[in-house]
């Protein structure tokens, strides 16, 4: 069976979706603006292990956002839906990783 142009361009598109919604959120350093709305697991993890440097900086609890205590720098969200995410979207400006770690400690609160 031969593969036509157009069931290549599905096969592009399926991957680079899939591609969006976990390679790209690795970690914090490659997140995209927009928040995606499914996150895998191993992905969740990295997410969690950042909101909780989040939590140790700013010495209180994640209720809604935390935004604005964090000068927005970083924006966490809790979604209630089967079970609770944490989703921890960077900021525009914050560059790499390393950037993202110098100034979530060096916030005065």
């Amino acid at each position: 069976m031969r593969i036509n142009r157009k069931q290549i361009q599905l096969i592009k598109r399926q991957i680079k979706h899939q591609t969006k919604r976990t390679a790209r959120i690795k970690g914090v350093d490659k997140v995209k603006r927009k928040a995606p709305t499914e996150i895998t697991a191993k992905v969740e993890i990295e997410i969690i292990k950042v909101a909780e440097i989040i939590i140790k900086t700013a010495a209180v609890k994640i209720t809604t956002n935390v935004a604005d205590l964090i000068n927005k720098i970083v924006v966490v969200k809790i979604r209630r839906k089967k079970e609770r995410q944490i989703i921890v979207q960077r900021h525009r400006l914050l560059q790499n990783q390393k950037n993202f770690q110098k100034k979530l400690f060096s916030v005065s609160l």
